[in-house]
């Protein structure tokens, strides 16, 4: 039998470089995997990526230029028998993202922080994603909701600039504790630093709310207090 084990990002922003890496595990009664292929969307065509990494990952450095659900197809030849396995992965505008801070307000604290993306990437849009997951979650859990109950998402921040900061030091504070090597290092005391910086940011007095009305049109809908809130590291 052959098994696939992808890692793929299940979110991407348009023209946003990515790595998709596919482990392909085989049982003895097998015969050799004689190539590795994928096709990152329908109709782009088939790459060669086998065995591209030194551990025999096999991986493909893409970007795509439109937004959409894309199909990933992993085709792999084992025996000259050619065997297909799908994948998907949801690409959006930079404008639905809404992300609350970009990879220029990281520079301003950390001018080499670039040179910390990891392999396939060029830049940290995944960090700053995970950093409004992490916010909207805390909103919810101190239960500021929308008028009518519901859980707030990124478009219900009326003014990002009103948590580019937050997120901006949140931001920092993920990237850094993925460097961390051992106890006590650099990476873990910058983590930390920007961790108290994020929290200081999530204590400020009110966050400015923005609702859909019944023409589908967003409008601002008040103030939501936020003294109580704090950011906490997982």
């Amino acid at each position: 039998m052959i098994f696939v084990q992808p890692n793929i990002e299940e979110i991407l922003q348009v023209n946003d470089l990515t790595r998709m890496e596919f482990l392909v595990v085989k049982t003895p009664d097998e015969g050799p995997v004689e190539m590795v292929e994928v096709e990152p969307e329908v109709g782009a065509g088939f790459f060669n990526i086998t065995n591209l990494t030194s551990d025999g990952r096999n991986y493909l450095d893409y970007a795509y230029v439109s937004d959409g659900s894309k199909v990933i197809t992993l085709r792999v030849t084992v025996g000259g028998t050619p065997s297909d396995y799908g994948f998907s992965v949801d690409v959006i505008t930079e404008e639905s993202d809404r992300l609350f801070s970009s990879d220029a307000d990281l520079i301003t604290c950390e001018d080499d922080i670039l040179n910390y993306v990891r392999k396939g990437r060029a830049s940290f849009l995944d960090k700053h994603r995970e950093a409004q997951l992490r916010i909207l979650s805390h909103l919810d859990q101190k239960r500021i909701y929308t008028n009518d109950g519901q859980r707030l998402v990124a478009e219900n921040i009326a003014d990002l600039e009103e948590v580019r900061v937050w997120s901006k030091y949140l931001t920092l504070q993920i990237i850094f504790e993925g460097l961390i090597n051992e106890t006590g290092d650099t990476y873990e005391s910058k983590a930390n630093s920007y961790e108290v910086l994020a929290t200081k940011e999530s204590s400020r007095a009110a966050l400015t709310i923005q609702e859909r009305n019944s023409d589908n049109v967003l409008e601002e809908t008040g103030k939501r207090d936020l003294q109580t809130i704090r950011i906490l590291r997982r």
